[in-house]
């Protein structure tokens, strides 16, 4: 029996690990692959949503390219052009009535829990705004060859009563810092870039779509180190910090060029093996280091943390 195509990219995206574009910080991109003028764009602070659209037929699935909590295609269904075949609608999925961490767990595919009374009302709040389109062919193939400001377009034309990204040309790098100054004073996440010129590419994070966004800056002392895989076997790849009572680990982020790693896992080898040990000078364990987050979640975990630099002028009693 033939598989409708629906079905045939539900299936596809079950088999692979990158269903998706990634965006990337755009501190970590190589200045000589930005170019301008560029596509600028508000982040929403949202959970990343793909909409499946076929004749008449939705299905809202999530970075992963798993399917979302069954009643969020109901809640969606007012915003979706149905008038599409072989579609896919890229967006985010926002609440301003809840935070980023409870909406997550609300529509989470694995969710099992049939929402109670509160969460129903809470959910009424849901919106999708949208901010590129790709076909089922687009998506089966892992790329599409339309430029993003084709696909913009494409995006621009959809039916009034759909939500779609906010957005201005950037002529500059200057141009870019202050957009997304402007937006993270306003409260915002901050903003995305994306190349004019650009294909779309399933996995890819890099140059095509850059961010730049809001930080939390906090001074943590390093209780443990762990070594890393791949390229960076027998490098340390991220420390172990606590803060306001939680462990967590944090990757080593830019700025910590393959020479500062070797450094800094050649002092933690040196004094583990040293009669010193653990209080030996050079040891990671025990410092204190800048760290980068995105921002505080209402759990009190930091997002998206990242290891900046060693301060060596701040003291144990000094952190945060």
């Amino acid at each position: 029996m033939t598989m409708c195509p629906l079905q045939e990219v539900l299936l596809h995206l079950s088999h692979t690990d990158k269903p998706f574009q990634l965006v990337k910080h755009i501190d970590d991109v190589p200045t000589d692959k930005i170019k301008y003028p560029m596509w600028g764009e508000k982040k929403y602070d949202g959970v990343f949503c793909a909409v499946l659209l076929h004749r008449g037929n939705q299905v809202a699935i999530s970075r992963t390219g798993k399917q979302f909590y069954d009643e969020v295609n109901d809640l969606l269904y007012p915003y979706i052009p149905h008038d599409r075949e072989e579609t896919v609608l890229i967006g985010e999925l926002i609440n301003t009535q809840c935070s980023l961490e409870v909406l997550s767990g609300l529509v989470n595919p694995n969710r099992v829990q049939a929402w109670d009374i509160d969460q129903r009302d809470l959910m009424k709040g849901i919106d999708i705004i949208f901010h590129d389109i790709l076909t089922f062919a687009d998506v089966l193939r892992g790329s599409s060859p339309v430029p993003f400001i084709e696909r913009r377009l494409k995006v621009q034309a959809l039916p009034y009563n759909t939500y779609k990204a906010q957005g201005r040309m950037l002529h500059s790098q200057a141009e870019f810092d202050l957009y997304a100054a402007e937006e993270i004073a306003a409260g915002g996440e901050g903003i995305v870039g994306k190349q004019l010129d650009a294909n779309y590419e399933a996995g890819h994070k890099g140059y095509r779509v850059v961010k730049k966004v809001r930080d939390l800056h906090v001074d943590l002392k390093c209780l443990a180190v762990e070594t890393g895989k791949g390229k960076r076997t027998g490098q340390i790849a991220r420390l172990q910090f606590k803060y306001k009572g939680k462990l967590f680990w944090a990757d080593l982020g830019e700025g910590w060029t393959d020479e500062k790693r070797i450094a800094l896992t050649e002092c933690w080898q040196l004094a583990t093996t040293n009669a010193l040990k653990m209080d030996h000078p050079h040891n990671p364990i025990g410092k204190i280091f800048h760290l980068k987050a995105l921002q505080e979640s209402s759990k009190g975990v930091l997002r998206l943390p990242k290891v900046m630099e060693l301060r060596i002028d701040k003291f144990v009693e000094d952190v945060t």
